[in-house]
């Protein structure tokens, strides 16, 4: 089992979670996260898992969807993780333009920054929801989901 079955196992658990224990913004989050590591686990299945080849515009594209997905929650969102989130995201897709940068000789690094940033972004996920989820039950009471602000919009 390599590391990326491990994120994409844990990634579909805290979907689970989010959907069972979560409000909307944990599903919105959860899902655009394990919907963006299932399509990059498929495009790896078609055209091999090179990091920085002709096709890490595929996989950019990718990064950079789920990007605007959680600016969106978190700038809507009455919670504090998604920037956090947001900020893993930033690092996930500067590791894709690192090669350009650095050259050839810095692929795995890279890689390494890539994958780094994920799963700080899905520990960051794990955490908010866990946090919601005490929040909910501390208070007894659901609080709302998206900002008075976000509302009027």
């Amino acid at each position: 089992m390599t590391f990326q079955d491990v994120l994409l196992l844990v990634a579909a658990m805290t979907c689970g979670a989010a959907v069972r224990y979560g409000s909307a913004p944990e599903r919105v989050l959860s899902s655009a996260f394990l919907a963006s590591l299932l399509l990059e686990e498929a495009f790896a299945a078609l055209v091999g898992r090179e990091f920085a080849t002709q096709y890490d515009a595929i996989y950019l594209a990718l990064e950079l969807v789920l990007l605007l997905v959680v600016c969106a929650v978190a700038l809507r969102a009455n919670r504090v993780y998604p920037l956090w989130l947001g900020g893993a995201q930033i690092i996930a897709v500067a590791a894709h333009a690192l090669p350009r940068t650095l050259g050839e000789g810095s692929l795995l690094a890279c890689e390494l920054i890539d994958t780094g940033g994920v799963a700080v972004g899905l520990f960051v996920l794990i955490v908010g929801l866990r946090c919601h989820a005490r929040r909910q039950q501390r208070l007894g009471r659901t609080y709302p989901d998206w900002t008075v602000a976000a509302e009027r919009v």
